[in-house]
């Protein structure tokens, strides 16, 4: 029995024995069969060498096909005409991560998660591939992330507290996580722990986003500051009341110019570019804006999308699509359209999962033209507006198909959807330029923020007291 294990790092065993596999482009066509199943000789030739022709692309599949045979004579990829497709035989830690979260069986799904997709696989000469992967591979996390905070909701408190923190592993910033932590320390009676996790937070919020904890996080900590260290047997683990020191949200005050600003360019249906210092209040603004006005949705960057070309893009899709993509949802969206979309959402390939790269001016219009038309199928009727956070981390491409769909957006019937997209002003000169160019090319509303003035700041206090 063949096992062919991907979650983390890629291993392939027969019969519990580890056999050892060197060639780069063979695991990557043993984990694009094992994500996408039976698949087309010229799909995979192309997406694998695609800086060849068909005939040398075509040639070089079939020495990798070779070298498979000779590291393993039983076979692990069965060939039927022009389609290849791994063996019967062969069973993956994918298939039953995958088939244990449709079963809702969080606990085996964590069992077999040994790391990203083909952890540490990347081919650099092969980008589609490259680009490909690193959906998948984020898809996948996505899942895991699901099933561990699952997990950890409704496990008992010993074993809890590994699971939280295993996600703050993955993901320091969410500070819903930190105040889970937090209350399992004090429900067995660990207060100096608890508090040494607020600590945490704040020297991490403050510098990574210039913030502080909100006020929920805060009560809490303030509630541990006037407790006793109470027996572990005496404190029950659900989260207890606290006094908050502050309401959940601070009044909105001040900001009156740019709210006739935005109202303005609501209604000449323009889209908002805003931009500031981290922590003066972008995010507040936009969200309270876009909430008085109907549905929205939101999409933030992380700081590693500059590196992935479309990182943030696809994230922004995701944010319109929901976690499960697909066609149906997409109406009445033209096949090569939804096959375009398919290149950053794989959800949405057909059965021939690969597409050609992109190697002409031609191709590249078309790619842009499907994503404009698959935002607008993604957004119509669905939302009024579109908050995209923290996109001075957006990749350069990503910036460049951005660029397109406002513009396209821009040329509508008005009935669009708007997008306001925030970011901070500390960058490098060719971000700047870059941004520059977008905000002129567009026609968007330019919101420079600054920090309240005195009186605004006044104002708050009053009500505040």
């Amino acid at each position: 029995m063949w096992s062919l294990l991907l979650l983390g790092p890629p291993e392939l065993h027969l019969s519990g024995q580890r056999i050892p596999l060197t060639m780069k482009k063979a695991w990557a066509l043993l984990v694009a069969l094992a994500c996408s199943g039976r698949s087309p000789r010229a799909r995979l030739a192309a997406q694998l060498w695609p800086a060849l022709g068909e005939s040398a692309a075509r040639r070089n599949l079939r020495r990798e096909l070779a070298r498979l045979r000779e590291a393993s004579p039983e076979g692990l990829v069965h060939a039927e005409a022009d389609w290849l497709a791994l063996h019967d035989g062969v069973d993956t830690d994918l298939r039953h991560f995958e088939a244990a979260l449709r079963r809702g069986d969080h606990a085996q799904a964590l069992a077999l998660w040994r790391g990203p997709l083909a952890d540490g696989l990347s081919l650099g000469d092969a980008p589609e591939f490259d680009r490909w992967l690193e959906v998948r591979r984020e898809a996948l996390r996505g899942d895991w992330r699901g099933a561990l905070l699952a997990e950890a909701e409704r496990a008992p408190a010993d074993r809890a507290l590994g699971l939280w923190r295993c996600l703050l592993t993955d993901d320091p910033l969410q500070e819903q996580h930190h105040r889970a932590v937090m209350r399992l320390h004090a429900a067995a009676g660990r207060r100096e722990a608890a508090l040494s996790q607020y600590t945490q937070l704040q020297t991490l919020l403050r510098d990574e986003l210039g913030l502080e904890p909100v006020a929920e996080t805060q009560a809490l900590a303030a509630s541990l500051h006037g407790s006793l260290v109470a027996p572990a047997a005496a404190v029950t683990p659900e989260p207890y009341p606290a006094r908050a020191l502050l309401p959940d949200e601070l009044p909105f005050v001040g900001r009156g110019a740019e709210v006739e600003a935005m109202e303005d360019a609501w209604r000449r249906s323009r889209h908002v570019v805003i931009e500031g210092v981290g922590g003066v209040g972008k995010s507040r603004l936009a969200l309270d804006f876009v909430a008085a006005h109907g549905p929205y949705a939101v999409c933030r960057c992380r700081n590693g999308d500059r590196d992935i070309p479309y990182a943030a893009w696809a994230r922004a899709l995701r944010a319109l699509a929901g976690p499960r993509p697909s066609r149906a949802a997409l109406g009445g969206l033209p096949s090569w359209a939804c096959d375009e979309l398919a290149r950053l959402l794989p959800e949405l390939a057909g059965p021939a999962p690969f597409m050609a790269p992109i190697r002409s001016d031609e191709e590249r219009s078309r790619f842009f033209e499907g994503n404009a038309l698959g935002w607008r199928a993604l957004s119509a009727e669905s939302f009024d507006a579109v908050v995209l956070d923290d996109w001075h981390h957006a990749d350069p491409a990503s910036l460049a198909m951005l660029a397109y769909v406002m513009q396209r957006e821009q040329e509508g019937d008005g009935t669009g959807v708007r997008i306001v997209v925030l970011l901070r002003s500390e960058f490098d000169d060719v971000t700047a330029t870059q941004w520059r160019g977008l905000r002129e090319g567009v026609g968007a509303l330019h919101l420079p923020l600054q920090p309240l003035e005195p009186e605004p700041v006044l104002e708050l206090l009053r009500r505040l007291s």
